[in-house]
């Protein structure tokens, strides 16, 4: 049975409409290009995964090849995914997992006479390193696909709402050399509205860090 959204997935959800508004064109959604392999190790309980996920959007289309191991193909992927992604979008290192749980609902099978076809909805709950907590869901018949679905989700929603927070950052300066005091307000409301639950300070630091220490023109 699917669960309505509570009063923070709700203002998730705003936030994420926001962070599509902000980017555009620049937003980048996640999704696994055809097969995702499992190899599972029953007797040293390992799990390795790999798979390649598409990243796209209207003018950004690319892939990753992710290999990843841990205790399950959730933990595997996850490790394999922010590896490739944390490089450049740094507020990945913050996340842990709080809960994950998969519920089938059993009163929707469709051919199976024994209910093994329900639907499955995968819930994840991810904690960042101010404590604050972040629900994701996905739904398919599959465990797997659904389990790898609601991490995609997840991993998706950070790496945008970094990129709009610092598309923000920039905006903010240019209006302020600008005397832009109407944009300067607005941009300022948005970003208000994105750091609400998540500190972005160490990627803003890390973006702008190269321009403290250049040199400029006029230096010696």
């Amino acid at each position: 049975m699917k669960l309505k959204l509570t009063p923070g997935e709700l203002k998730q959800t705003h936030r994420d409409a926001l962070a599509k508004q902000i980017l555009g064109d620049r937003y980048i959604s996640l999704k696994i290009n055809k097969e995702f392999d499992i190899k599972e190790n029953f007797v040293d309980d390992t799990t390795k995964i790999c798979c390649e996920v598409g990243l796209s959007g209207p003018k950004n289309n690319s892939s990753l090849f992710v290999e990843g191991s841990g205790k399950g193909p959730v933990d595997a992927f996850f490790s394999g995914l922010s590896h490739q992604l944390s490089e450049r979008f740094c507020s990945l290192n913050t996340l842990r997992f709080s809960e994950f749980a998969s519920n089938a609902d059993l009163a929707r099978t469709s051919f199976s006479p024994w209910g093994s076809d329900a639907p499955v909805e995968t819930t994840l709950v991810v904690s960042n390193n101010q404590g604050n907590q972040f629900i994701f869901r996905d739904s398919s018949r599959s465990i797997n696909k659904s389990a790898i679905g609601v991490v995609l989700k997840a991993v998706e929603h950070f790496i945008n709402s970094e990129e709009a927070v610092i598309l923000l950052h920039d905006a903010i300066i240019d209006a302020e050399k600008r005397n832009r005091g109407d944009l300067f307000n607005s941009y300022v409301m948005q970003l208000a509205e994105l750091v609400e639950k998540t500190s972005y300070a160490d990627p803003i630091k890390r973006r702008t860090k190269k321009w403290a220490y250049e040199p400029t023109e006029y230096e010696d």
